[in-house]
């Protein structure tokens, strides 16, 4: 069972534009990027992609390859 289904954690579903948090999500980690001379490059659709979600779960997934990226900037700087 999960920490959802067991009533843990509660969802707060609500309309969203995921390009926009992509966007957002892209942008933070772009300037570790740049400093270790490397380029990220997205592709999104010029319009929205409404969907149904959490806000906060969604930032959390999409924050865990943050994460990633980072460590990806620091050895490319080593």
């Amino acid at each position: 069972a999960t920490r959802i289904t067991q009533g843990k954690i509660r969802l707060r579903t609500e309309r969203l534009d995921l390009t926009e948090i992509v966007h957002v999500s892209v942008e933070d980690v772009r300037p570790a990027l740049e400093r270790a001379g490397l380029t990220l490059t997205v592709e999104v659709p010029p319009e929205p992609l409404w969907i149904d979600g959490d806000a906060t779960r969604l930032a959390q997934v999409l924050g865990q390859p943050h994460a990633a990226v980072h460590a990806a900037a620091e050895l490319a700087r080593e």
